[in-house]
């Protein structure tokens, strides 16, 4: 048996998230690969790791089709905003790790189901970037702490 080296005191129990809010969240590539859909089409499933405080840790997944003309747009505009080229991508090893924005909804599923569903990607790089460039052109956020 191994002691515990964190304490519990004093935290309170939470068994359940819920959905995470729609918006769009700073995330990381934990794990790509290609799957089949029930109906036995091509897929390419990935998963997100949000990394944005207050949401760090919570997981999206987005399934792209791989045999259609918009599933592979979709793929193509994932990949850009990962910083990789489509001409270059020859294995979901290459996603593992990159750092992307993803923009979350909420959608019903086919049982009813609320989920959280991928509805857009964005450079979380570009974003940092331009945020940059604003505080350069002189406009100041007057909330901030210093």
């Amino acid at each position: 048996m191994a002691a515990l080296s964190f304490s519990l005191a004093g935290v309170k129990g939470q068994t359940a998230f819920g959905l995470l809010p729609e918006g769009e969240y700073a995330c990381v590539i934990k794990e790509a690969k290609e799957v089949r859909s029930r109906s036995g089409n091509g897929q390419l499933a990935i998963r997100f790791e949000v990394t944005q405080p207050g949401h760090e840790g919570r997981i999206v997944t987005a399934w792209h089709m791989t045999t259609t003309d918009l599933g592979k747009s979709q793929i193509v505009g994932m990949l850009e905003c990962a910083g990789l080229n489509a001409e270059s991508f020859t294995d979901t090893e290459q996603l593992i790790g990159r750092a992307i924005g993803v923009k979350a909804i909420h959608r019903r599923d086919n049982g009813g189901e609320m989920r959280v569903r991928v509805d857009g990607y964005f450079a979380v790089v570009q974003q940092q970037q331009e945020a940059a460039e604003t505080a350069e052109d002189g406009e100041w956020d007057d909330e901030a702490p210093f």
